[in-house]
């Protein structure tokens, strides 16, 4: 019975092959899409959940007050061992801090740049799990000068990561020894590190200066705990640290501020954001977007299937009357199309898998993941498989197995079929719904690439083009032997100008200073901060609005002259009277800086942070010798010629050097990578949902048509035009896509103010854009709809007054 159950199936497939392919098509591309969405937000939600006793693992941040709040990622080098002092609940902790994008490791003739390298305590293996492969097991770390690497990085230096244990490599300009080796750290990780080097490497004096200031915060600290804690309770005992140790050490040094504590779970930390300094985050309401998309794409598909069917019954119910009268009864009826619905289903999920495997490379590229279809068989998405494959298959084929098997079979035989009416509602209603899908991802797609193009217009305040960066190797005497380049540059005429400075690329750190209010007072106020040199205005084409610039023949400009932007002139309240005023910074606790001078001049005000931020208050500061980047810009032209000269006397000067080059405005475009990303996915699946909906919209209109065939002869006999015929057929469709639209749209529109809130810096949501995506939608109908209005027009009316 079974086996004649699936040959009729497959028969029933082979005969109506528009329909077999729509539906098992677009439901198999629903399904792949389902599966990569599925991967990337288990993988979003996922992280750090690998690690033992994840529950007890918490996060230790600090608000600083100083005239104004950072509420930092980071705290302090003594909290850690005095938590672990004081309170007997605490188990352990660790702290790790970035040695930054520069840092340069070693060995032999390998060089490179290592950016995810992290200093840290001994006892990171005691608050986190990571699996060691080679070396010793307990101890690591405990001395200066040691490092662990993971099995990646091993490798960019060994051809057995067994061979490096014991064997020395260079960071920076430090020799170290490798005691082990780990597993490579998942990338949905906090801490993705790539290696880590002891915390005591630090030189003792910035040891000893961290560990004795309450104030000068930079590492992160986790706290593991011996059993789960209440976090309210543990917060009020957080406080006390303040007030034991913060507020006593304050007063004795002079300090005007405060600094108060406060943890987060490991397990809600990818998602905590708002705090300054802190790691790269996830964020919760893309999470949330891109379930909808897999909702929505999923939902599009199905109703695909489930439209189709219900257009199907219509055709089927002579069959089932047949049936009936040659003994079939009910529950055979009704198992024999949910059998040919979990078919359909089935075959589907096996072509979406295919698709999966041959579309994930690009999910990967375009979301910064790196999957596999293994992957696929783990976690929860085999049990969101089965469910789609039962679900979908069970909602299909439910009216033609519990409905038309209720028929009676003469009335169904004599062309009586019940409730056609409400089979009509229902697929308006289930069509609606997935015009409204595809609208809202049309509409959603216009939108996001509408600030993008925006923040990519937008007048920066300074001229990010033809701007080149060099990072500099951290080996002093390497970097002596590349002087000649520079001179070089500074003498070649395509050249405009050169700067040994770092270029304003999104991130740029902020200092306490002291600075002179219009009374004559000196308050406390945290401002951003950029060191440059005499070139740096020029290099950017920045406008001195007042004063002077920075010269080489004031060399006291180092300690007494700062240039600040217009918004700082404001925001302190100097307003045209900004020149002269005092500024402090590298302050001390006798109320002294070492850093005393004045305003000397003005520039006008230019995005130095991403444009997630507004302007803030920024001072430069004079430090033309301090520079680990060389700023290179070039007059109008080409100028690939000269990169050329300079990478070949560059590798001949520094052969195991590799030349670090990275052109500004890429650099800048950087900042947006993640708005980027949600753009190429969205944009990825609203076009598999266009096509999945275009698909069914195509074969609902070849249904209608079919079914319809001879009233359109009647009418052509009656002498209507194809024109007319089509419209009197199809308007409902033209009309249930406007009413989609008018459904979409407020709701895209809110969704989207609540997308750009993360920026302060916005296009408008003009509503003509969102017109624009019922214009597309309607192109294609119309597309879709002049094809069968061809159809119409080649029907012989004769033809279809015959046909059954």
């Amino acid at each position: 019975m079974l086996l004649n159950y699936i040959k009729i199936a497959f028969r029933h497939l082979v005969k109506n092959k528009v329909y077999a392919f729509v539906s098992i098509v677009g439901l198999a591309f629903g399904i792949a899409c389902t599966i990569l969405i599925t991967l990337y937000v288990s993988d979003e939600l996922s992280y750090d959940s690998y690690h033992k006793d994840d529950d007890r693992i918490y996060r230790i941040q600090s608000l600083l007050n100083m005239s104004g709040e950072i509420n930092a990622a980071l705290s302090n080098m003594a909290l850690g061992p005095t938590l672990l002092e004081d309170y007997p609940e605490v188990e352990s902790y660790t702290r790790f801090m970035s040695m930054g994008v520069g840092t340069e490791m070693s060995r032999e003739d390998v060089v490179l740049k290592e950016g995810s390298l992290m200093l840290t305590d001994s006892t990171f293996n005691e608050v986190f799990t990571y699996k060691i492969l080679h070396g010793k097991e307990e101890g690591l770390l405990r001395t200066p000068k040691t490092v662990v690497l993971t099995r990646s990085l091993a490798r960019k230096f060994f051809v057995n990561p067994a061979d490096a244990i014991g064997e020395q490599i260079k960071v920076n300009s430090s020799l170290c020894e490798i005691e082990a080796v780990i597993e490579d750290i998942p990338k949905n990780s906090e801490i993705a590190a790539s290696g880590f080097l002891s915390l005591s490497t630090l030189p003792e004096q910035v040891l000893a200066d961290f560990n004795s200031d309450w104030f000068r915060i930079g590492l992160y600290t986790f706290v593991k705990f011996k059993s789960e804690i209440d976090e309210a309770a543990f917060d009020e005992k957080l406080a006390a640290v303040t007030d034991k140790y913060v507020k006593p050490w304050a007063e004795a040094n002079g300090v005007d501020a405060t600094v108060d504590f406060s943890m987060t779970p490991l397990d809600e930390l990818h998602f905590a954001d708002g705090f300054d300094y802190d790691l790269p985050k996830g964020n919760m309401n893309y999470i949330a977007v891109f379930s909808l998309l897999a909702i929505f794409i999923l939902l599009i598909a199905a109703i695909n299937f489930i439209n189709l069917s219900l257009a199907q019954s219509s055709k089927r119910a002579k069959e089932v009357g047949i049936r009936k009268t040659l003994g079939a009864d009910k529950n055979q009826i009704a198992v024999q199309f949910l059998g040919e619905s979990l078919i359909i289903t089935l075959l589907a999920l096996i072509l979406g898998l295919a698709i999966t495997e041959l579309t994930i490379g690009h999910f990967n590229s375009i979301s910064g993941k790196d999957f596999t279809l293994a992957n696929v068989f783990e976690g929860n998405t085999p049990v969101i498989l089965f469910s789609i494959l039962i679900g979908v298959g069970i909602l299909a084929g439910s009216y033609p197995a519990f409905v038309l098997a209720s028929f009676q079979p003469l009335r169904v035989l004599r062309g009586y079929i019940p409730n056609g009416g409400g089979i009509g509602v229902l697929r308006k209603g289930l069509m609606l719904t997935q015009f409204v899908f595809s609208i809202f991802m049309i509409t959603g797609t216009l939108f996001i690439n509408r600030q993008l193009n925006y923040i990519h217009e937008k007048n920066l305040g300074f001229d990010q083009e033809n701007v080149v960066t060099i990072n500099l190797p951290r080996d002093t005497v390497v970097t002596k032997r590349l002087n000649p380049i520079l001179d070089q540059l500074k003498a070649d005429e395509r050249v405009k100008a050169v700067s040994n400075t770092s270029m304003p690329t999104g991130q740029t750190g902020e200092l306490m200073f002291r600075i002179e209010s219009n009374a004559g007072e000196l308050k406390e106020q945290p401002i951003r901060v950029l060191f440059v040199d005499d070139r740096f205005l020029e290099v950017l084409e920045l406008e001195l609005l007042e004063g002077r610039n920075f010269s080489q023949d004031r060399p006291t400009d180092a300690q007494t002259a700062f240039v600040i932007n217009e918004t700082a002139a404001k925001t302190f309240g100097w307003g045209d009277e900004a020149l002269n005023k005092r500024m402090q910074w590298g302050l001390l606790p006798n109320g002294g800086a070492a850093n005393d001078g004045n305003v000397v001049g003005i520039v006008n005000d230019f995005h130095f942070m991403s444009l997630h931020s507004p302007l803030e208050p920024l001072a430069l500061c004079y430090n033309p010798n301090a520079g680990t980047t060389i700023s290179i810009k070039f007059k109008k032209g080409d100028y690939t010629q000269v990169l050329d000269e300079v990478e070949e006397k560059w590798a001949a000067l520094a052969p195991n050097h590799p030349i670090d080059l990275n052109f500004l405005d890429e650099s800048i475009s950087a900042n947006y990578s993640e708005e980027k990303n949600l753009f190429s996915i969205f944009g990825f699946f609203a076009i598999v949902s266009i096509v999945i909906a275009a698909m069914g919209l195509f074969a609902l209109i070849s249904f209608s048509v079919q079914s319809k065939i001879r009233e359109i002869g009647i009418r052509k006999i009656l002498g209507a035009g194809s024109m007319r015929i089509a419209w009197t057929l199809l308007r409902d469709f033209v009309l249930v896509l406007v009413i989609a639209f008018f459904v979409a749209t407020p709701v895209n529109i809110y969704l989207m103010n609540e997308w750009l809130s993360d920026f302060a810096y916005k296009a408008d949501i003009s509503p003509l854009l969102a017109g624009l995506s019922l214009l597309l939608a309607l192109l294609l109908s119309g597309v879709i709809i002049l094809f069968h209005i061809g159809r119409i027009n080649r029907i012989d009316p004769v033809i279809a007054l015959r046909y059954e």
